[in-house]
């Protein structure tokens, strides 16, 4: 995928999980411990590489953020992932976001006792953010309701649980 001017795009995967969805806290540029509804939530996602299509991106963010392993482990619900995303949104750094859907039913995820971990460590040069180099990037995880999401996600990502677009998730925990 070759995108002109380095335009910035984001790929993630909103997984439903027995009828909840998985939420990761993104690292703090304080010490705090992660708060329910710090508005510092967000679904698995990241930077589209040049040339790497964005669902592949979604796969590889998951894992480096979750220790998911759709190539792997559960490899076999890869194929419940709807193609199209379900969302595409701007955020205001002007960072376009696709989200794509997982729907797993039957909660194996959810259920299978995986150690939710984030493998992937911050990097940065910012001056005011090294001290947070070498902590993983997302510290902790939380599977809630679409309708508890709401009040914990960003706010570039309360459309995912809001309106129509709830609507149409609450159509992907039913089908």
């Amino acid at each position: 995928m070759t995108r002109p001017h380095r335009e910035k795009i984001s790929a993630g995967i909103l997984i439903i999980s027995a009828g909840q969805v998985l939420l990761c806290h993104a690292t703090k540029r304080v010490n705090d411990t992660p708060k329910q509804f710090d508005g510092s939530w967000t679904i698995s996602k990241g930077m589209v590489e040049e040339e790497e299509e964005p669902i592949t991106a979604a796969i590889r963010e998951l894992q480096e953020e979750t220790s998911i392993d759709l190539t792997n482990e559960f490899a076999d619900l890869s194929i419940l992932i709807d193609k199209e995303p379900f969302a595409v949104f701007t955020t205001s750094s002007k960072k376009t976001v696709m989200v794509y859907v997982l729907n797993d039913e039957e909660g194996r995820i959810r259920n299978s006792g995986i150690q939710l971990s984030c493998p992937s460590l911050i990097k940065t040069h910012d001056v005011k953010l090294q001290h947070l180099n070498g902590s993983p990037e997302m510290d902790a995880f939380m599977w809630v309701n679409p309708k508890e999401a709401l009040n914990m996600v960003f706010k570039s990502q309360r459309c995912l649980f809001q309106g129509e677009m709830l609507s149409k998730l609450s159509e992907h925990k039913e089908s």
